[in-house]
């Protein structure tokens, strides 16, 4: 007599669909149990009981109802943006720790740098490309773009050159722009991405 099959099976079906999807987005995902999958600090509870989300502190309890496509979508949503957000704020904490002054404009353009290189490493080998795109997104020249970063890096270096020193892994002088918006990007994307990411 053939097994009849059980809701959990259903939703551990799903679960695993939804695993699978965000594996090729490269996101690494644990199953926690047949209904909830762990993501960093994040959990995901399938529901057949709720018909909206419920978020409770970083444990988002989500209906199954929604398909495969949507709670994918979903998941990817609040990762991604959890991600974003931290990639930011080490940009930040690197900028300043560098002793960049947070009055220059540089400081900001610099931070952009930085986010941009850490998802696109294609960046760091093509500083043009890289201020090209800053400057269209901040309506600025693309000189522009990199003559405040300069000037900003160039400011830290007049300050405090030791600090910047003890930031690096090799001796340096003054450092160029490309050298600083490298190390920040390698740095943080050591700290924050998974190593499936890092062989990306």
């Amino acid at each position: 007599m053939p097994r009849i099959p059980k809701q959990n099976d259903s939703v551990n079906e799903l679960a695993t669909q939804i695993m699978e999807r965000l594996s090729k987005r490269n996101i690494h995902t644990e199953m926690e149990s047949s209904t909830i999958l762990r993501i960093s600090d994040y959990t995901f509870e399938l529901s057949t009981k709720k018909y909206s989300v419920t978020m409770i502190g970083q444990h988002y309890i989500i209906p199954v109802s929604y398909g495969v496509d949507v709670l994918t979508d979903m998941i990817l949503m609040v990762v991604t943006r959890s991600e974003s957000k931290q990639i930011e704020i080490a940009a930040v904490n690197f900028v300043r720790k560098m002793g960049v002054p947070a009055n220059l404009k540089g400081y900001h353009l610099l931070v952009i740098a930085i986010c941009l290189a850490v998802y696109n490493t294609e960046y760091i080998c093509n500083t043009e490309m890289l201020y090209t795109d800053i400057a269209k997104r901040r309506n600025i020249s693309k000189c522009g773009v990199e003559r405040c970063i300069r000037k900003a890096i160039e400011k830290a270096y007049d300050n405090s050159p030791d600090q910047i020193q003890d930031m690096f892994y090799y001796k340096i002088t003054k450092p160029y722009c490309s050298e600083v918006i490298s190390l920040a990007a390698d740095s943080i994307r050591r700290e924050y991405f998974s190593e499936e990411i890092n062989r990306k």
